[in-house]
């Protein structure tokens, strides 16, 4: 299977499961949440705020136009502290 096509059907799996578990937001954080220069924007989106408005747009736009792809990066999962 073409890497571009494969990555997009997981980003397009990614986004279906974070929205069967009500991870999805209707509404985009804040221009200066979102410009935040830390790793994973973690002093201003939760996990799933960076996955949905920073991670995946930016691999869909890689995908989209057929650009190189990262290579050495890996995501872990992310457990929820209750």
């Amino acid at each position: 299977m073409d890497k571009y096509l494969h990555c997009q059907q997981l980003l397009g799996k990614l986004q279906q499961t974070m929205q069967q578990h009500q991870q999805w937001d209707a509404c985009s954080p804040s221009a200066q949440a979102l410009a935040s220069i830390e790793p994973f924007a973690i002093d201003t989106l939760s996990c799933s705020q960076w996955l949905q408005w920073i991670f995946i747009p930016k691999m869909t736009l890689l995908v989209s136009q057929h650009l190189p792809l990262p290579s050495q990066f890996e995501i872990a999962p992310m457990w929820k502290r209750r």
